[in-house]
């Protein structure tokens, strides 16, 4: 029996639209063996549209996902605090209006990430099977989360 992950609220959000919004081609981009949640090009965002600081990936993540989450950018990892924002309030946040009044990514860049931008990173999830069965979703090879 395939085991079953609780998916916090935002990231259930986020993947439904996500599943919605891509197209044929960007859904046959998705790789659960080449995902690299730190990587422009190879993780979620950048396998869908080629970096996820392209206007496509913009365009995403603002349809996608309501809130997105700072983390402190003078390390090179994500620190311990996005632990726990998924669950609840985030420590840092802002929110996207729509495409045509914020520029999210280019202004953003690697300081703020989505939802499943920080789900994807932690490293539980990629150890658990958690970040497969999303990706999963996503490309509609499954009907639920």
């Amino acid at each position: 029996m395939e085991k079953k992950f609780e998916y916090p609220a935002l990231v259930r959000q986020e993947a439904k639209n996500l599943r919605k919004l891509i197209t044929a081609d960007e859904r046959d981009r998705l790789s659960f063996p080449d995902l690299k949640p730190d990587s422009q090009w190879n993780c979620i965002y950048g396998q869908l549209t080629g970096s996820c600081f392209s206007d496509r990936a913009e365009e995403l993540i603002v349809k996608s996902c309501p809130r997105v989450y700072k983390f402190d950018s003078s390390g090179s990892k994500l620190k311990g605090y996005l632990s726990k924002i998924l669950n609840g309030k985030p420590k840092e946040g802002g929110r996207y209006k729509n495409a045509s009044s914020t520029k999210c990514r280019p202004a953003f860049e690697e300081t703020f990430w989505s939802p499943i931008e920080v789900f994807i990173y932690k490293e539980k999830n990629q150890k658990s099977g958690a970040n497969k069965r999303l990706l999963s979703y996503i490309k509609r090879e499954i009907k639920t989360l």
